[in-house]
Parts: structure tokens; sequence; C-alpha cells
């Protein structure tokens, strides 16, 4: 049966009950604006009791103060960070890598060779208009091969034409030194977030051996933590006891409980790859996504694939422009030497004798002075469809570079944009879900305000019942 000290009982849970309502929604308006921060609520359960004879109500308790999320899209969130952090990384080198090319590519109307490729490839400073000055020059020549002033003109444009080559070149290594450097960031960032992360997991294990509840804020942090990780490596998550989150990478447990498990370093292979594996023991970590992943993609694939594409341009240049120039006399009748020196782009170079004397250009195909057959060859080499560059001519091949450059960008672009709005979807419904509504919560601070004032008028019922009983002993 039930007493008045009972009902005295009831009415004084509730308050507390209610006490923690307000509490818990005036903390959910204070970090309304906070990033990360889930909402919270307070979970109330009726108490019961079972007297032999009949089961009595006796008030509510508060079971929990639950922290609202939804772990799946959590997890959904953070593998969309990972591919957002991996695309954008990539894309800001390529980016990089375009501006050092001097090309301004139209990515609207990309192909092989044509009017379209040459437009998508237009720029005062780019090679392919380098490649252009040259065999421009060369053809005026042809018209006019004894002129002292085009053979300077010609000199200083295939000066510039190797320059253009060594240019390129170097900034591809410088691009992989960048790569190195903000690896080097990244992987600081990612093995400090592992170091917070376990202290969160030995924390929170802590804190919620000793309640019966869950230590939201702190939970809310690890997450914010998890996510942030997310973005510069693939991780895969997974809930033990104790409320503790194992955060793994391409298999490899890196976080722990107070101290992480394993930390991250990268280190370039006997072929020039960037690859990443662990400080200690040096297990290989697979890297899939996250910013680490964009830059290694960009250091592995996109980088050496045009570094070699344009070793294969300056090979072709100098080894087909040799092999007719060489063949041809200058004005004093000498031959045999080479307009080009060099293997490549990093060290394609116009040779001494013309460097020095441009006067000895070897023109001639029979030592007489007027004679351009040499200059003609050169100039219809630029015509000429190159069986080791895909029967495309050199300009032509060089488009093609730039065309599957220029690709390669746009198809990061198109997956950015459609992986952000993913990201804004993803995000838009986690926050119906877990953000703050001010004005939910305060409805629910009136609530708990009138079922607190209820409770207290309550209260004050049974002290009169109470003086009533005294009353009556008198």
């Amino acid at each position: 049966m039930s007493t008045l000290f009972g009902s005295l009982s009831v009415s004084r849970q509730s308050l507390q009950n209610m006490q923690l309502g307000i509490t818990v929604t005036g903390h959910n308006m204070a970090n309304a604006s906070t990033e990360g921060y889930s909402r919270q609520r307070v979970v109330i359960e009726a108490e019961k009791q079972f007297d032999g004879v009949h089961i009595l109500g006796v008030g509510a308790y508060t079971n929990q103060i639950q922290r609202v999320h939804d772990e799946l899209l959590d997890r959904r969130i953070q593998l969309q960070k990972s591919d957002d952090g991996m695309l954008q990384a990539e894309k800001d080198i390529l980016d990089l890598m375009e501006a050092n090319l001097g090309q301004i590519i139209d990515r609207q109307s990309l192909s092989a060779e044509g009017s379209a490729a040459a437009q998508g490839i237009g720029a005062p400073n780019g090679l392919g208009e380098f490649l252009d000055d040259f065999f421009n020059t060369i053809s005026a020549l042809s018209a006019d091969p004894t002129s002292s002033a085009l053979r300077n003109q010609l000199v200083q444009n295939a000066k510039s034409l190797t320059a253009k080559f060594n240019s390129n070149d170097k900034s591809i290594e410088d691009l992989k030194t960048t790569i190195s450097d903000q690896t080097d960031f990244q992987i600081s960032e990612a093995n400090s977030l592992i170091q917070q992360i376990s202290e969160l997991n030995h924390a929170i294990a802590l804190d919620e051996n000793k309640s019966r509840g869950q230590s939201n804020d702190l939970r809310d942090q690890r997450q914010k933590n998890i996510e942030k990780l997310a973005e510069i490596i693939s991780i895969e998550t997974s809930s033990l006891d104790n409320g503790i989150i194992e955060v793994k990478s391409g298999g490899v447990v890196l976080t722990g409980v107070k101290t992480p498990k394993n930390l991250l370093t990268s280190y370039v292979d006997t072929s020039g790859a960037l690859r990443y594996r662990t400080q200690e023991g040096a297990l290989e970590i697979a890297v899939t996504s996250g910013g680490l992943a964009g830059l290694s993609r960009a250091h592995n694939q996109s980088l050496p694939k045009l570094q070699e594409n344009l070793n294969e341009l300056a090979s072709e240049i100098i080894s087909r422009v040799n092999s007719i120039y060489q063949e041809g006399y200058d004005l004093k009748g000498n031959t045999g030497n080479l307009l080009f020196s060099g293997t490549g782009a990093s060290d394609i170079a116009v040779d001494e004798h013309l460097l020095n004397n441009p006067q000895a250009f070897q023109g001639s195909a029979d030592g007489t002075t007027g004679n351009n057959e040499i200059i003609t060859k050169l100039f219809e080499l630029s015509l000429e469809r190159i069986p080791n560059l895909g029967d495309r001519t050199l300009s032509g091949r060089y488009a093609e570079v730039i065309s599957e450059f220029g690709h390669e960008i746009q198809s990061l672009e198109t997956s950015i944009v459609d992986n952000n709005s993913i990201g804004t979807m993803l995000t838009n419904k986690r926050q119906s879900i877990s953000g703050v509504s001010l004005d939910e919560e305060m409805t629910n601070l009136i609530q708990y305000q009138r079922a607190y004032q209820a409770s207290a008028r309550v209260i004050g019922i049974i002290d009169e019942m109470v003086q009533t009983v005294i009353g009556l002993g008198n």
C-alpha cells in the first residue's frame, strides 16, 4: 500500500528528474553551434514495485542521458570524408602542375589533335607554343636559308623549347618534394589524432565504469577526431567493450586504450613509389582513401605518367631532329654536329656549337650556300606521324598528353562535386537526427518547468496532509 512518505519520495524523485531534464536542455542549447555535438535527452522510465498483491507505481527514475546519433550514418560520413580527402589532395597537386605547364586546358574540347586540341592547350608560355614557334621559324628559314636574323631566332626558339622541357620536368620533381612535405604534415596530424583517440578511449572507459550512463561529450569528441582522421587515411572502426572504439587502417590496428598500438610513417620504395607503414614493426599499410591516398596517387601515378610522356616526346625530338640535322652543312661547309643534346625532358639542350654560333646552323644538304633541303626536311618532320608516338605528329602527341592530363583533372573535379553533394545530404541527415533545435529545446524546457512545478505542488499537498495527520494526534 502506498504511504504518504512513499508519495513524498515519488514527488522528490520527480523533482530530481525534471531538474536533470532542465540541466540537459540547457546543455543542448549552450552547444547548439558546437561542431560535432550530438544533442542529448533524458530517458525517464517508470519505477515499479510488487507488494505481493498488486503492482504499484512508485514514480519514475532517470535511466540514462542518451546521446542521440546514428552509428551507421556516422560511418557513412567517415567514408565520404575519406573519399573527399583523397580527391581534393590529388586535385590540388594536379592543379599546381597544370599551372606549371603554362597551359590553359579547355576541358570542354579535349581531343588528341585538331583545332579543338589546339584551342584546349593554348597559352603563350606552354610547351606546345614553343614547339610551334620552333618549327615556324624553320619554315621561315627554308625560304631564306642564309638569313642571319632567322638563324639567330631559330636558335633562341630552340633554346626556349628546351628550357620549357627542362622547366616542366623540374616542376614535376619539385611537386614530388611538395608531396613529401605535405605527407609528413598529414602523417603528423594523423598520429596526433590516433593518440587523442586512444586517450579518449581510456577516459571514456574510466568514466563509464563509474556510472551506468555514457560519457556523451567525450564520445562526441572522439567521433569528431575519428572523422578528422578519416580525412587523412582510410580507416575501419569497430566497437569493443567498455565503450572503446578500435580504429584500423588496411587491417592494421592503430588506436589503443590510453596509448596507440601503432603510429604511421611514410617511405619511398626501390621503385620510387610513396608508401606507408607503421613506425614500429614496419607493417605495410594499404591506404585506399584519405588525403594520404590522394598524395600517393599523384606521386606514384599521375606525375610519373606525365613525366614519362614528356620524356618520350623530348627523346623523339632529339633523335629525329638530330638524325636529319647532322647530315647537313653550315655556311662554311662544316657538318656532323647535332642540334640538340641530351636524352629526355630533364637534360634536352641546344648543342653548344650552335648555341655559341647560330650561323653554324647546318641547313644545306650539299654544302652550297642557298640549299635548303635539310631545313625543309626538318619542317616536314613537324607534319610526320611518328609510330613511336602512336602515329601522332610531335604537336599532336603533345596535345594528346595535355588532353589526357586535362581529362584526369576534369574527372577529379566531377568526382569532387558528386562527393560533396553526397556529403551535404549526409550532413543534413545527421543534423536532423543529432543536431540541436532551439525551438524543440524551448518546448522541452517549458515541459520540464511545468512538471517541476507540479511535483513541487504535490509535495506541498503531501506536507499539508502530514500536518493534518500529526494534528489528529493532538
